[in-house]
């Protein structure tokens, strides 16, 4: 199939053989697409290692003076030559190649109707509805030792094998000090490649003197050298699914950027709807002071219930919803809808094998702005249906921003079965 999909400033007709354009939305990654303007120059040269069928590459080649596009899969390597070639991305050369901690034959495994997520499968390989392909790895240090243009950018997203990439690069980081930005994913990491969250971060920190954290939308920028924030973005990253990408450096001048892009996505987004309503940290993390009054509106014990009569069964892709609730407090304490720390209505959405498709759903504000302890009200909340189909459940909650969600302290949710056609 074929999409036209924003990349940057232009519109590319981007081609692929699965359903994972039917995922990406007319603008590509926007937040990723951000966070890359702010640490690539029109100078730099940028070493894309796990391009997939290329709209990253295609970024870069608007942004930075070369690429090399490092994809392992023999098949994905294929669409990904024919989007750099529709693209005119001439500054871009492509590679069937993967990067590990030694040179060596593996496989790699993805799922028939997405690609994106192909992994190396030297630990875990899935035989049903995928497909598995035999790859070449080499490291890093080989293979950029004797080269004539040297990146001093490396994006890495590789399903999990991040650590493995950065093992074999070790002398090229510490001799080229380039900035490195890669994703991190625990269930790839756990699942695929048995390597836990703390672990992983211990060994980062190991390779990098500066290694930050990068929340969801860019808003907030986490040093991973601290150690009590560390332990938050591990917290929020699991059980959350924030935290996303990490970027490691050698220069001080790294964290100013990131300053700077959280600023003035945080500026961005209090001047929007999202922003009135998003995420505020607690104390630990040091990022705000917390008054007693606020401490005051913290719920401690959320007891009560969301009732819903009105889920459908069955919605279209990104489908807006509104669905009646009540919502009845049985605890002691007001639930106030307003302060640093409001309590709004909101949802998850989850895959039928207990994973989260979206966790962090759309906030809807309470319309009676406090529910008095011991009062049931009637309000409506707005949902936005997953952009793939499939089968989700649908699960209608309540969360108080920077303290908790309800149901992981005892609420009564509401859960439905929804198929997305």
């Amino acid at each position: 199939m074929n999409k036209n999909v924003r990349i940057g400033d232009k519109v590319y007709s981007i081609a692929s053989d699965d359903n994972y354009l039917d995922a990406v939305g007319v603008d590509f990654e926007p937040h990723m697409v951000q966070l890359f303007r702010t640490l690539i120059g029109s100078n730099d040269v940028v070493a894309d290692i796990g391009a997939n069928i290329g709209m990253t590459a295609i970024l870069f080649a608007s942004l930075a003076r070369k690429v090399f596009a490092f994809e392992p899969s023999p098949s994905t390597y294929k669409i990904l030559i024919g989007n750099l070639f529709q693209a005119g991305a001439n500054n871009v050369e492509a590679f069937s190649l993967g990067f590990g901690s030694i040179a060596e034959s593996l496989t790699i495994t993805f799922a028939i109707n997405n690609r994106s997520g192909g992994f190396v499968s030297n630990k875990i390989r899935i035989e049903t509805g995928h497909v598995t392909e035999n790859i070449r790895i080499d490291t890093v240090d080989h293979y950029f030792g004797n080269a004539e243009i040297i990146p001093n950018f490396l994006k890495i997203d590789v399903e999990g094998f991040e650590l493995d990439v950065i093992k074999g690069g070790m002398g090229f980081l510490q001799k080229h000090r380039p900035t490195v930005v890669m994703e991190m994913n625990h269930f790839c990491l756990d699942v695929l490649q048995r390597i836990t969250i703390p672990d992983f971060l211990d060994f980062m920190r190991s390779a990098f003197p500066y290694l930050f954290a990068i929340d969801t939308d860019n808003s907030t920028i986490i040093d991973l050298h601290d150690a009590d924030r560390s332990y938050y973005v591990m917290h929020e990253h699991v059980v959350r699914q924030r935290f996303p990408n990490i970027v490691g450096g050698f220069d001080q001048s790294l964290k100013a950027k990131l300053n700077a892009l959280s600023a003035a996505t945080s500026m961005n987004i209090e001047n929007s709807f999202v922003g009135r309503v998003r995420s505020v940290f607690d104390k630990a993390t040091g990022l705000i002071s917390q008054s007693n009054s606020d401490h005051k509106t913290t719920v401690t014990i959320p007891n009560g219930s969301l009732k819903a009569e009105l889920i459908p069964s069955s919605v279209q892709i990104g489908q807006v919803l509104e669905i009646p609730v009540t919502l009845t407090n049985e605890s002691n304490e007001p639930w106030d809808g307003s302060g640093i720390h409001p309590v709004f209505l909101s949802y998850h959405w989850q895959n039928i094998d207990g994973s989260f498709h979206a966790y962090e759903g759309l906030r809807t504000q309470l319309s009676s702005q406090v529910v008095p302890p011991g009062e049931s009200v009637q309000d409506i909340v707005k949902i936005v249906a997953p952009s793939e189909k499939g089968d989700f459940k649908l699960i209608l909650t309540v969360v108080q921003e920077g303290i908790c969600w309800f149901e992981d302290m005892g609420f009564k949710c509401v859960n439905a079965s929804v198929a997305v056609v």
